[in-house]
C-alpha cells in the first residue's frame, strides 16, 4: 500500500483539525471552571457587593452636591470680580484739567 501525496496533505489536514479541536476543548473547560469560580465569589459576598453598590450611589450623590456648591462659589467670585472692576474703572475715569505748555 502506497501513500499517495493528497492522502497524505489530508492525513496532515485532520490532524490539524483533532489539536484545533483538543485545544477548544480545552479552552472552553477553562472558561467554565473561571465562570463557576466567579459564581461562587459573587454567592459569598452578595451581602458586601450590595453595600459597596449602594455607597458608590451615596458617593455619587455626595460629588454632584459638592460640585453644585463649588458651580455656586464659581459664579459669585466671578461676580464678585466684576464688581471690584468696575469699580476700580470708575476711580481710574476721573478726568483732571491739566495743561500741556510747550
Amino acid at each position: 500500500m502506497t501513500l499517495g501525496l493528497w492522502e497524505f496533505g489530508i492525513l496532515l489536514i485532520g490532524i490539524g483539525f483533532l489539536m484545533i479541536a483538543i485545544n477548544l476543548s480545552i479552552t472552553i473547560k477553562s472558561f467554565d471552571r473561571t465562570v463557576k469560580k466567579v459564581e461562587k465569589i459573587v454567592d459569598e459576598n452578595e451581602k458586601s457587593l450590595k453595600d459597596i453598590l449602594s455607597g458608590v450611589g451615596n458617593i455619587t450623590q455626595n460629588v454632584d452636591g459638592i460640585m453644585s456648591i463649588a458651580r455656586s462659589a464659581t459664579s459669585f467670585i466671578s461676580g464678585f470680580k466684576l464688581v471690584s472692576k468696575f469699580i476700580k474703572n470708575s476711580k481710574n475715569r476721573r478726568i483732571r484739567n491739566v495743561t500741556y505748555d510747550k
